[in-house]
């Protein structure tokens, strides 16, 4: 056990390494912008989702890749205690460098051209391979007091490989709304350089004169012509084993020649590790300050977005170095400790999976049901709810730290329910999932459970108002008296809106059993505008073969609500208008630091 006192020393480097990021990041995000504007790489206003006054750049994934290297560089070049070498040296940095390569082309590709999520999600799955390739794996899974030890090497490989994919997403997802995705980066990254500095300071660093640096510097100097970096680190190393042999034999203890070398061994791969966690630290610690400079632009009204590029490199690095800090810890908590850092981004991306396939809907679809998008709806505004989403993020990163550096698991565990208890009790978010969830647990014990009812010709219905506060109900009263006036088994009818915050879901099914027998199935759009902004599915019994006219049914009743729907959408368009010219009318005099406002966050995807 070791006191928070143990690793203040070794993070001033980190924070120096922060500092000198965040200076770079300040000079490059600007020449990043101009780039940016110069090759078309921005997101464009449509009046509808994104209103921005002008375009936007989407230079994130870049300005910080960029700043990352360029500090690396820096530091390596001022301070004698960091050599370049021994970073080029490290395999794992070197497969999260080219993994970073990969997501960061995919990124920028789909923020110029717009690729399909299918597209992207084959990018994803080449970097989640390179990292593994690279040695990104969990040797041990511990979790809730349970060993997951000796299992087969596909099956962490497998749980690695999962992981990667979620960690990505889940900030890709946050995305939606200025600085988000950037202040979990920022938060994560500085959660994860003090529990790699912690990691190491657990280890005792090597005696003064033996660490490899000075065996290496040693043969240098020794050496007529210049050495190989491979053999030379070789070379260290095994004058190093050779003195700590010499000193354990010489101890009280008086081991055997052969206990002697595998005590050395064992001490020599343990500050081999102390020297990776520390280089660890030191690129957590770049990577946040490289977060923290693009946040000044991204802080809304945002004048630079990260795009794809930015998110998917922001996750994939909390992913990857995440790995790092728990894959070979056997202790339960070092493992929950990462997770603990994307527990509100996994929190909002199970929200959204659950929310789309219990409606019917693809997992890619959009909608305006993430938090951050809630957040603002609930009239927080953009600024008090990025603060109030920066609170909940330091809450579960200080929990899993904390379980990391005290050994319990339980302060990660009572900062992720605490948050989750706070959005759902106090009505935030969560509650329309919960409710789906529910209702689909109910179906299931109906189901099972033989009904206590006597009747056979009563039927059970319920609707959710997942967003907005639209009254949708008399368009489902409708089609529920058509489900019952034609004797529909199974009808579902979904309304997705996004541009509009609005979105409604209802289920009817009959409880005539005879009706749920050798059914046919129809799926119909619903649009309008040119737009389709629903689907309604029904079942109805193969006996009842007259479809062709239940179609032409079911079209009528859709073009019959058809004008209650358009008003809706009118009276929204007419109150987006005008906010967007009471918007653009004040942004001429609103500047924040010279810099003159360029978006209005109201959530862009």
């Amino acid at each position: 056990m070791f006191q928070l006192a143990d690793i203040i020393q070794p993070i001033t480097q980190e924070l120096l390494a922060a500092f000198f990021a965040v200076c770079v990041g300040l000079c490059m995000v600007p020449l990043a912008k101009k780039w940016g504007r110069r090759f078309g790489l921005v997101d464009q206003p449509d009046k509808k989702r994104k209103l921005h006054a002008n375009a936007v750049p989407l230079i994130g994934g870049i300005a910080i890749f960029l700043t990352v290297l360029i500090t690396l560089l820096i530091l390596t070049a001022i301070d004698k205690d960091l050599s370049l070498a021994a970073f080029l040296d490290d395999r794992s940095l070197r497969g999260l460098f080219f993994a970073g390569i990969v997501i960061l082309c995919v990124g920028i590709i789909d923020d110029r051209v717009n690729i399909r999520g299918r597209q992207k999600l084959l990018g994803q799955f080449v970097a989640a391979a390179i990292l593994i390739s690279f040695g990104f794996k969990f040797d041990i899974i511990s979790v809730f007091g349970m060993d997951f030890i000796g299992a087969s090497p596909i099956f962490y490989g497998a749980v690695a490989f999962a992981w990667i994919l979620i960690g990505i997403n889940s900030v890709n997802l946050l995305d939606g709304a200025d600085g988000f995705a950037s202040t979990i980066g920022a938060v994560t990254c500085i959660a994860l350089c003090v529990m790699t500095t912690a990691l190491a300071s657990k280890i005792e660093p090597p005696e003064a004169g033996k660490s490899i640096a000075d065996y290496r510097q040693r043969l240098q100097l020794e050496s007529d012509s210049p050495l190989q970096r491979a053999e030379l680190n070789e070379e260290a190393k095994e004058l190093q084993k050779a003195d700590y042999v010499e000193a354990f034999m010489a101890s009280e203890e008086q081991p055997s020649q052969k206990q002697a070398e595998e005590q050395a061994e064992a001490l020599q791969n343990q500050q081999i590790l102390r020297a990776e966690h520390l280089r660890d630290a030191i690129i957590c610690a770049i990577m946040a300050g490289a977060i923290l400079a693009f946040l000044r632009f991204n802080f809304p009204p945002a004048t630079a977005f990260l795009g794809d590029a930015g998110s998917m490199l922001i996750g994939l690095f909390i992913a990857a170095m995440a790995i790092k800090t728990g894959a070979k810890q056997a202790t339960g908590y070092v493992f929950i400790a990462p997770i603990a850092l994307l527990a509100i981004p996994l929190f909002d991306t199970l929200a959204a999976i659950v929310r789309r396939k219990l409606t019917g809907r693809s997992i890619y679809d959009t909608d305006r049901g993430h938090l951050h998008h809630v957040l603002i709806g609930k009239g927080f505004g953009p600024r008090k709810s990025l603060l109030l989403f920066f609170a909940m993020c330091l809450m579960t990163a200080t929990g899993g730290t904390m379980a990391l550096i005290e050994g319990k698991a339980a302060y990660a565990y009572l900062a992720i329910l605490s948050v989750a208890i706070f959005l759902f009790v106090g009505r935030i978010f969560g509650l329309a999932e919960f409710k789906l969830i529910s209702h689909g647990s109910s179906s299931i014990i109906r189901a099972v459970l033989p009904s206590s009812s006597g009747g056979e010709n009563k039927s059970n219905h319920t609707s959710f108002r997942i967003q907005g506060t639209r009254d949708w109900e008399i368009c489902w009263q409708v089609m529920r008296e058509f489900a019952e006036d034609n004797l529909i088994s199974q009808l579902s009818f979904d309304l997705n809106l996004p541009w509009i915050h609005e979105s409604f879901h209802g289920k009817y099914k009959s409880s005539n059993k005879e009706l749920l027998e050798d059914q046919w199935a129809l799926e119909l759009p619903i649009l309008i505008e040119e737009r389709v902004i629903g689907r309604v599915n029904l079942q109805a019994p193969v006996r009842q073969a007259n479809y062709e006219s239940i179609s032409q049914k079911l079209c009528a009743v859709l073009q019959s609500l058809e004008p209650q729907i358009v008003l809706t959408m009118q009276e929204h368009k007419a109150k987006r208008d005008d906010e967007i010219d009471e918007f653009l009318a004040e942004q001429q005099s609103i500047e924040f630091g010279g810099v003159t406002a360029e978006t209005k966050d109201v959530g862009r995807n």
